[in-house]
């Protein structure tokens, strides 16, 4: 009998208990509705989230529509992810969301985007741990759903905050806390540091989702036995790669790992989530954003590159679909197999 690789179980965010340990990250620009579906076609994931939604946008009325897309009808659980410096602005976003359907709000003081943190906003607030706790407890006093935060290590590697901030944001009544091995000045770059989560982790009783460097199902599994951790966070190789949480589900689970899509299969999905976005945002929209997933396909195969670029120079739907059927690396096609 197949044994599991991790003993892991699911964690429970306030009262909700999660069918995995793998949650899908927060990705700005990614993580909309047509990908969503996409990673729950394939299984695995534990708790996927929407886009980061600025509090001032709502509060103030400005067109965010399409970041809540899904909002009322998607399939449960989920989270989404809001931002702010101003704890009122924040709690009145979070009860407007909570409102429109969201099980889980999730609030940001992770982000290293220099628009962000120009604003005094994301990873900047993690200088100010006990500010960070007033915020939290402002949205949970707002909300009837539980409410999580994400941070980084701090705001730079000569100021480690991260276990200040955890204590402050358990004390003001989160139901868990995700934290990327970085710091803000890092961004992506270097490593995760793991051993600093594991640390975070040990200082507060709320469940930690640990989240960096996941890209592969095997790193996710082993990422899994970090002391203290209840749940990976897997951000990046998801765009390409949603079926990772279904794979590293199974290799948990003590299953055989499933295979990788086939190009082809690749390819008609790449159709289908057009055709999603394009059913959302229009074609000239549509087109903007599958450039971004396009692109991130197909590295590493025989035409990644010709493929790649006939995605970037597609203007109508059309062509955009055109590139997809008859460029994409390995799925059957003439001019796919160019180099």
């Amino acid at each position: 009998m197949a044994t599991s690789l991790s003993k892991t179980a699911a964690p429970v965010i306030g009262g909700i208990r999660l069918p995995t340990p793998f949650l899908q990250a927060p990705m700005a620009g990614f993580a909309n509705r047509a990908f969503r579906d996409i990673v729950r076609e394939f299984g695995g994931c534990g708790l996927p989230a929407f886009e980061m939604v600025s509090a001032a946008a709502l509060v103030l009325g400005r067109e965010i529509s399409d970041r809540l897309w899904g909002i009322e009808d998607e399939p449960r659980p989920f989270a989404v992810q809001i931002w702010d410096r101003d704890e009122h602005r924040l709690a009145e976003c979070a009860r407007r969301v909570a409102d429109m359907g969201a099980p889980i709000i999730d609030i940001n003081f992770g982000c290293p985007a220099g628009k962000i943190l120009r604003q005094r906003s994301g990873a900047w607030l993690l200088c100010d741990p006990a500010g960070v706790g007033r915020m939290v407890a402002a949205v949970v006093r707002a909300v009837k759903v539980p409410v999580t935060a994400k941070i980084r290590l701090g705001l730079s590697g000569d100021s480690i905050t991260a276990l200040d901030v955890a204590r402050c944001v358990e004390d003001a009544g989160a139901a868990a806390l995700a934290v990327h091995g970085r710091t803000a000045d890092q961004g992506f770059s270097g490593e995760a540091d793991w051993n600093r989560i594991a640390e975070t982790a040990s200082a507060v009783r709320i469940p930690v989702i640990g989240n960096g460097d996941i890209d592969s199902p095997a790193r996710a599994v082993e990422r899994l036995k970090t002391p203290g951790i209840a749940g990976v966070m897997i951000g990046r190789v998801a765009i390409s790669r949603p079926w990772i949480f279904a794979q590293a589900e199974a290799l948990r689970s003590g299953l055989p790992l499933p295979p990788d899509p086939s190009p082809a299969q690749q390819r008609d999905l790449l159709l289908r989530h057009f055709a999603k976005l394009a059913g959302r945002f229009g074609e000239d929209g549509g087109v903007v954003i599958m450039r971004r997933f396009a692109c991130k396909f197909a590295a590493g195969l025989p035409g990644a590159k010709a493929f790649r670029k006939a995605a970037n120079e597609a203007r109508t739907a059309a062509e955009m679909a055109m590139a997809i059927k008859t460029r994409f690396p390995g799925a059957g096609t003439g001019a796919a197999a160019e180099t």
